[in-house]
């Protein structure tokens, strides 16, 4: 599907869920916030409504797709607000911008009525989330509380009972930091900060350790991509995959659901990071012509950028993201995303307030 194709359609009449929930709940909602052209990009741009700038920097983007939505609660316009999550467009935007934000357990939030299904779309994509942006760790949990729960007739008979925190306490929380992965560099200040973020982890009594470099595999971003073709096949134009094929895809997806969730009787709390860097400059050219050199190879800086997000949705479990302050060279936020198992987004989200309250980490606002 073109943007041509969308520009023709009439609106939808109705709410997303997750919105009408909220409205039920009590939410005041102010406005929308901008995005790119069908939500593919690290940048939020479009020939609507222009340029959506960092509060930070306006020099630099505040990420994609949900670059508004950050943007708008880093500088103060709204205490939250809501975001989609494929290639990372709500952790990208969140760590760019120096707030929170949560990604939930595929499945726990509704994603009928939202992009890129069309707006009477009845499937659920088995792969993006949507989720709160958030200025404290707090309202992460509130937000989701009010948000989960099943659409359609499909949620007839079920209920979704999350299981409690794996810790009660701060101190002896088991916590692994993730920072080698061949298919997902970090630069030398997101290093820095996320090291340092380990010693205040240790500081507050957690039991800090580091996982081997390469768990995902080398075929693990390819295999997302794949599944982001599968998610998308019913509704772009243009040859389907091949039904066996998909299949395989969902199947080592599931494989390695299980495989992630089993690394956790061991630790409690994965830390990785969110992107490569802070915030990038807000670019000249349009996505398809943007390319970024890593080691001698041409990458497209959109699957550069996310490709954090992509090893970590493979799992479709849980990632909190947390400000970590700002890189010790660029003077930009720079955060962190907190990984837990499927359906472990309590276990995250309590994590997240725990460091709050303990003074390890704090959102951080923009010069006025």
């Amino acid at each position: 599907m073109s943007v041509e194709d969308l520009a023709g359609r009439d609106l939808p009449g109705y709410d997303h869920l997750p919105n009408l929930v909220l409205r039920e709940a009590g939410a005041l909602i102010l406005g929308k916030t901008n995005v790119p052209p069908l939500l593919d990009d690290y940048t939020s741009s479009n020939a609507d409504f222009g340029i959506t700038r960092n509060p930070w920097d306006l020099a630099r983007t505040p990420g994609g797709s949900s670059g508004g939505a950050a943007a708008a609660v880093s500088a103060g316009f709204s205490v939250a607000d809501l975001g989609s999550d494929l290639y990372g467009s709500t952790r990208m935007p969140a760590s760019w911008c120096g707030i929170f934000a949560h990604r939930p357990t595929n499945g726990l939030v509704s994603k009928l009525g939202h992009m890129p299904e069309f707006p009477d779309a009845r499937i659920e994509p088995p792969l993006s989330t949507v989720g709160p942006l958030t200025r404290c760790a707090g309202d992460l949990a509130s937000m989701l509380a009010a948000m989960t729960g099943r659409e359609g007739h499909t949620a007839r008979g079920w209920e979704i009972a999350l299981p409690p925190p794996s810790r009660s306490v701060l101190p002896g929380t088991r916590v692994a930091l993730w920072l080698d992965e061949p298919a997902a560099p970090i630069d030398s200040e997101t290093r820095v900060a996320l090291l340092a973020f380990g010693e205040r982890l240790r500081d507050a009594g957690c039991e800090v350790s580091q996982l081997p470099a390469g768990i995902a595999g080398p075929d693990a971003v390819e295999l997302l991509d794949r599944l982001k073709a599968i998610e998308l096949a019913h509704n772009i134009a243009g040859p389907r995959r091949d039904l066996a094929a998909a299949w395989a895809d969902w199947e080592e997806q599931h494989r390695r659901s299980e495989l992630w969730t089993g690394r956790f009787r061991y630790v409690d709390i994965i830390v990785a990071p969110a992107t490569f860097s802070a915030a990038p400059l807000l670019p000249e050219l349009p996505a398809d012509q943007r390319w970024v050199d890593h080691g001698g190879q041409a990458v497209r800086a959109m699957d550069f950028y996310s490709a954090w997000s992509k090893l970590t949705n493979i799992a479709k479990g849980p990632a909190t993201v947390i400000p970590l302050g700002l890189g010790h060279e660029s003077g930009l936020p720079i955060g962190a995303q907190l990984l837990g198992p499927y359906m472990g987004d309590l276990t995250t989200l309590w994590f997240a307030r725990q460091l709050e309250w303990a003074g390890v980490v704090s959102s951080i606002s923009p010069p006025r």
